[in-house]
């Protein structure tokens, strides 16, 4: 299967790894074949910090990257929702729940932190 250019390029992109597995929030299942744990620092409703870990096709990974590294100093209510994040991402169609899945897992991540802060 082919990917895209910006796919590959956040594929390789590191991200801050998992600090505190116990708070992190997780959804999928490796048995699942994709996993992936957030951890989500808020000031104010902006994205302070976000740590990760992802076990999955090359487009949870890449998902993940970026929403790691590209989510930090903005407002959540600004944060790309997951049809502009695939089409960011030039992701093909029958990839889209991977995005959306990894998407999800990363605004439920949110919300707890959300819930933590207030």
């Amino acid at each position: 299967m082919a990917y895209s250019d910006s796919v590959r390029r956040w594929f390789s992109t590191p991200f801050e790894p998992l600090k505190d597995e116990a708070s992190a929030v997780y959804s999928g299942a490796k048995a699942a074949g994709w996993a992936v744990a957030f951890e989500v620092e808020l000031e104010a409703g902006k994205v302070m910090a976000v740590r990760a870990a992802a076990y999955g096709n090359p487009v949870v990974i890449a998902t993940t990257s970026w929403l790691a590294n590209s989510a930090i100093g903005v407002d959540l209510f600004h944060l790309l929702t997951s049809q502009q994040l695939a089409e960011q991402l030039a992701v093909e169609p029958n990839r889209l729940h991977s995005v959306k899945d990894v998407h999800s897992a990363f605004l439920r991540a949110s919300q707890t932190a959300l819930n933590v802060v207030n």
